[in-house]
């Protein structure tokens, strides 16, 4: 009967099945899109190194190497491991590491994911709020400015959720960056005894899904 009721589901007017990625249906939740493009990753991207898992960034910033070198010196194996993935054994000291959290669904698939409505509302307050500060208009600022406080504390519930998945390292000498839904090969360390803390082997560029 499953199977059945996805096909109604994922059939338009004119008898074409539609692609579980770019369904329109609200039938398919963000969730289901997710695992339809998890699902074409992998009928895709053959080439897997033992122990290498696809990923989906939730969030990443630039950690420079002086931060870095304080998380983990560059005598530590993990320091070493991480540059290693470049295929260099001394890190050039202009560089920097790429922190992702990144949702893997082997291991964080019962996870919250983050309601990225909440960031998107504080983003749009944010403009509102210098609009009606350049027009003078005072009793809106401070409108919007309680509108804020609110949401503020909604979006901390969602920062939350980002700091269940793990954190995995990138080092790049070229100033890369791995931007918030962009699908990635990682995969966890082995001189470290979690599974808190990994390392992002590739980034797939044709791949990404934004809310």
């Amino acid at each position: 009967m499953a199977k059945f009721l996805d096909d109604i589901i994922n059939v338009t007017l004119d008898g074409r099945r539609q692609d579980a990625i770019h369904n329109t249906d609200n039938v398919q939740n963000p969730v289901d899109k997710l695992r339809a493009v998890f699902e074409k990753i992998k009928s895709s991207h053959q080439e897997m190194e033992k122990d290498e898992l696809y990923g989906y960034n939730l969030f990443s910033r630039r950690v420079m190497m002086s931060e870095f070198v304080m998380m983990y010196p560059e005598d530590s194996a993990f320091f070493k491991e991480v540059i290693n993935q470049k295929k260099v054994n001394k890190a050039n000291k202009s560089a920097h590491f790429v922190e992702c959290r990144i949702h893997v669904p082997e291991v964080t698939g019962l996870f919250p994911l983050p309601d990225w409505s909440v960031l998107r509302k504080q983003n749009k307050l944010y403009d509102d709020i210098e609009t009606a500060d350049a027009d003078g208009n005072q009793s809106k600022v401070e409108s919007i400015e309680k509108e804020l406080e609110k949401t503020n504390k909604e979006l901390f519930k969602e920062i939350l959720k980002i700091n269940l998945f793990p954190r995995m390292y990138y080092y790049t000498a070229t100033g890369e960056s791995i931007d918030k839904g962009r699908f990635c090969k990682v995969k966890f360390t082995k001189t470290l005894p979690t599974m808190a803390t990994g390392l992002v082997t590739e980034i797939l560029d044709d791949v990404a899904v934004t809310d």
